[in-house]
C-alpha cells in the first residue's frame, strides 16, 4: 500500500583514537620497586591501556609491561637493575587505534632509596708534576679550601659545607669528613663540590653555582638547570680555582672526582 512517514533520525559517530592519557609518571621510592601511575582523559572511548619499558644499554626498542583496563590506574615494576635508566611510555587504545604515547623515566639509583646515604670526604691527592698549575714553589703545600652546594628542582638552593680548609703537607691527606646525609627524597638533586687553592686574603663573598637535574617536557631524559648560592668566602686575585665538579644521585657511588687543574682529586665514599 505504500510507506509510512519517516521515523525519527537517529546519527552515530564513529569514536576517533583516545587522547594521550592525561597524566602518567614513574616513582622509585622503594627499592627494587618503581610504580607506575596514570589517569585517563574524561570522555573518551578507551577501550584498555598499554604500557611499556625500555633498559637503556639492554634493550633496543620499548618492550611490552602488558595490558590495562580502565579501572587500573597503577602498575608495580619489581625487574629493577641499579644504575640503569628506565624509559616507560602508555598508549591508549579503542577500535580505532592507538593513542599518541606519554612517556616517563627513572634513573634508578646505586643507594637504597629508602634510606638515608652518608657521604663522606674520604681523600684529597693532587699530583706533584702539576703542582705549579695551583701553587708556587715559595709558598710551599698546597691549602685546598673545598665548598659544596646543593639545589633541587624547586629552585632553592643551600651549602652543604662552606670552605672546608685542608694543609696539604703530602700529595694525599685522609680526611674522612662527612659531607651530609644525603635524604632519599629528591632525584634531581646534585652535589657542587668547589675546590680552591688559596693563599689567604680579604674576605669576600663567593657565588658558586650548584647544579640540578629536571626532566623535560616530554618527560624523557634530564636537563641541567643552576641556582647561585652565595656565601662568605676568603679569597684573593692570587688563589687558583681548581674547578667545579658534580656528583649525582643516581651516580655510581664513591666517585672520584677530579679536577682540571693540579691533578687534584676527590675521594667520596658513601
Amino acid at each position: 500500500m505504500g510507506e509510512s512517514e519517516s521515523s525519527n533520525i537517529v546519527t552515530a559517530t564513529a569514536p576517533s583514537t583516545p587522547n594521550p592519557a592525561e597524566s602518567f609518571s614513574a616513582y622509585h621510592f622503594i627499592q627494587n620497586e618503581i610504580e607506575l601511575r596514570w589517569t585517563y582523559p574524561q570522555g573518551q572511548y578507551i577501550q584498555s591501556a598499554n604500557l611499556y619499558k625500555r633498559v637503556i644499554g639492554i634493550h633496543s626498542d620499548y618492550v611490552p609491561l602488558g595490558t590495562f583496563p580502565t579501572s587500573v590506574h597503577h602498575y608495580i615494576d619489581n625487574d629493577v637493575e641499579k644504575g640503569k635508566k628506565v624509559n616507560y611510555k602508555i598508549e591508549l587504545i579503542n577500535i580505532q587505534g592507538n593513542s599518541n604515547p606519554k612517556f616517563d623515566f627513572v634513573h634508578v639509583p646505586y643507594r637504597n632509596v629508602a634510606e638515608e646515604t652518608a657521604i663522606v670526604l674520604h681523600k684529597i691527592t693532587y699530583d706533584d708534576s702539576k703542582v705549579k698549575e695551583i701553587e708556587g714553589w715559595i709558598r710551599g703545600k698546597p691549602e685546598f679550601k673545598i665548598s659544596i652546594a646543593k639545589a633541587g628542582q624547586s629552585g632553592t638552593s643551600a651549602i652543604v659545607q662552606s670552605a672546608l680548609e685542608f694543609q696539604m703537607k703530602s700529595t694525599s691527606l685522609t680526611v674522612d669528613r662527612l659531607i651530609l646525609n644525603w635524604q632519599p627524597s629528591d632525584w634531581s638533586e646534585v652535589l657542587t663540590f668547589s675546590v680552591i687553592e688559596f693563599d689567604g686574603g680579604p674576605k669576600i663573598d663567593l657565588n658558586l653555582s650548584a647544579g640540578f637535574d629536571k626532566k623535560n617536557e616530554e618527560k624523557t631524559a634530564f636537563i641541567n638547570g643552576t641556582v647561585n648560592a652565595k656565601f662568605e668566602d676568603i679569597t684573593n686575585a692570587k688563589d687558583e680555582d681548581c674547578g667545579i665538579r658534580e656528583h649525582r644521585y643516581h651516580n655510581v657511588p664513591s666517585p672520584i672526582l677530579e679536577f682540571p687543574l693540579g691533578g687534584v682529586k676527590l675521594y667520596i665514599t658513601n
